[in-house]
């Protein structure tokens, strides 16, 4: 494979990332992916009292905190709440006639930009898919550097 064709595939794979992460931020409402309310309260924290939790009073503290740092650095060009998460009283693992799969209520003023608490969440999300495609390139990156072009493949060197 030639250098430009190796370069359009990796930006391919770049785009085809950077498009299914916009999407899946888009479409998948707030606070629904797994663990994302605990990590959005530690960020909104790390906004507000620009200190590191201490104690057990946020969840996801257990992390280091340079991801979500950030990403509170990010959300501050809003301003980061969680006031609009509110717990849905029908979420359950077992579908019932008032069932819900959704662990909050979601009504329209989610929907982008959105303005406050909102719009702060939705930026933090940004910030993430913007690092999730520098990891994708990073690896691509690594793999490079672990496997040089023209070296048959499973040799470390050629």
């Amino acid at each position: 494979m030639n250098h430009r064709s190796t370069l359009l595939l990796l930006s391919a794979i770049l785009v085809g990332h950077l498009l299914l992460a916009l999407g899946y931020s888009a479409l998948n409402p707030l606070g629904e992916a797994p663990d994302e309310a605990d990590h959005w309260a530690y960020i909104v924290y790390l906004a507000k009292e620009r200190a590191l939790p201490v104690g057990p009073k946020v969840t996801q503290s257990k992390h280091p905190p340079l991801y979500h740092a950030t990403a509170a650095l990010v959300a501050s060009f809003a301003e980061p709440a969680n006031n609009f998460l509110r717990s849905n009283p029908d979420v359950d693992f077992v579908p019932h006639p008032a069932w819900s799969p959704n662990f909050f209520i979601h009504g329209p003023e989610e929907t982008w930009p959105g303005t406050g608490g909102i719009r702060a969440f939705y930026l933090a999300r940004l910030w993430s898919v913007v690092l999730s495609t520098m990891t994708v390139g990073a690896g691509y990156a690594l793999a490079r550097l672990a496997f040089p072009a023209g070296c048959p493949a499973g040799r470390r060197r050629c």
